[in-house]
This record gives structure tokens, C-alpha cells and sequence, in this order.
């Protein structure tokens, strides 16, 4: 069951970010899930606005939580991802005294009703490793891209390098 309700969890939060601004932020334009990424940390939930983003760890028990602070990226948190951080939790699973410094609850009730609880404030993050996230998700599309994008990956003598071109803009 704690497989399914994370699951449930992290689309809760991915429709969250798309629909809804949070401590100033605009509504996310770009939202991605269960991201891993070379620097070791997987995101459930990562959104951005603009040039800011929004993390959301998803989590169902106690010893999830309890162990998601032994993590070196929470350690030091300027080597985390996202401007503003928030935990995505069951209702009464997290105690917003628990919070780590500047970080945001969202609570969801039995009736899978996300609520904030606690606003996020913004920090500093690793902002290497979201261009990593971003390059991943540019990579995944190029593999299989949504109607209305075109990615045109070629390949250098030394270097990977990929192109993001909107058909609209080339009137196709």
C-alpha cells in the first residue's frame, strides 16, 4: 500500500505545482517526476516557473521521513535542488515543527485533498544539478516527442549536444 500512496502522492503534487503559485512563485510551466539524476538525488516532484523551482518529496511513513534528513544532499541543503522545498505527506504524518529550516508542508487528506500547511521559503540550491534534471527531460522527449515539438539531437566529434526546436516556430 505504501507503494500506491507514494504513487498517489506524487501526482497529487506534480497536478499541485502545475495549478497552483506558492510563496510568490508562478505556477509551474515545466513539472517532471521521479527524475534521478547523476548527483544522487531523485526527485519525486520538481517543477519550475521561469527560472525558479519547486521540489516536493513525497512521503508516507515516519522512518521515510525520519531517514530523508541522513541524506548528504539534506545535510547540506545548498547541494539540493529546488528554491523552495515542501514535503507532500497523508494528513497528520509530519508535525510542521519537524520541518526542516525553510521548508513547506503539503498535507493531503483521505479524500486525497492536498492542502499547504506551511509555506516554503526560498533557499539556495544546486542549480548544476536541476540543469542535469533539465537535460535528462530534454534527452527523454528527443526519444519520443509530444505532438507539437520537434528535438533534433546530433551528435559532435567530442560532445552529446541536443537542439529544442517548437514546430510552431518553424511554421510546421
Amino acid at each position: 500500500m505504501s507503494g500506491e500512496l507514494h504513487k498517489k502522492l506524487i501526482e497529487i503534487g506534480r497536478k499541485y505545482l502545475l495549478n497552483h503559485q506558492i510563496s510568490g512563485f508562478c505556477k509551474s510551466s515545466i513539472v517532471a517526476s521521479e527524475i534521478v539524476i547523476s548527483c544522487g538525488e531523485c526527485a519525486d516532484v520538481i517543477g519550475w516557473s521561469n527560472a525558479q523551482s519547486i521540489l516536493l518529496e513525497a512521503k508516507t511513513s515516519r522512518e521515510d521521513f525520519k531517514k530523508d534528513s541522513k541524506k548528504w544532499f539534506r545535510m547540506f541543503p545548498e547541494r539540493g535542488v529546488g528554491d523552495l522545498r515542501l514535503y507532500i505527506a497523508p494528513k497528520g504524518l509530519i508535525k510542521i515543527e519537524e520541518l526542516p529550516e525553510y521548508w513547506g508542508l503539503i498535507e493531503v487528506n483521505e479524500k486525497l485533498k492536498p492542502r499547504m500547511v506551511q509555506k516554503p521559503v526560498k533557499q539556495k540550491s544546486d542549480k548544476r544539478a536541476e540543469i542535469l534534471i533539465l537535460s535528462s527531460i530534454i534527452k527523454r522527449i528527443g526519444q519520443n516527442p509530444p505532438e507539437g515539438v520537434s528535438i533534433k539531437c546530433y551528435v559532435h566529434e567530442t560532445k552529446n549536444n541536443a537542439t529544442l526546436t517548437l514546430k510552431n516556430e518553424e511554421g510546421k
